[in-house]
């Protein structure tokens, strides 16, 4: 099971042109663009009417895993160090 990622909130309230460029200037990969905003279908988004939009992206920080930063809840869990 991997640990859950951190998640970052921003609101779209224009158009948007290209989803490739907004995740590059997010600093994520489309990829991840569209694994957490399963609404978006298009390569694009017209948005006349000027609607809020939700985006959901990862923090860049939480897709590095390190298991030394987990706290120990139960010592006894881990054994001697040699």
């Amino acid at each position: 099971m991997y640990a859950p990622l951190a998640l970052k909130d921003t609101v779209v309230t224009g158009p948007v042109a290209n989803w490739v460029d907004l995740a590059t200037a997010l600093g994520i990969s489309y990829y991840d663009l569209k694994a957490h905003n399963t609404w978006i279908r298009s390569d694009s988004l017209s948005n006349k009417e000027g609607k809020a939009y939700a985006i959901s992206y990862p923090d860049s920080a939480s897709k590095y895993y390190n298991p030394l930063t987990i706290p120990v809840h139960q010592p006894a869990w881990i054994g001697e160090k040699e």
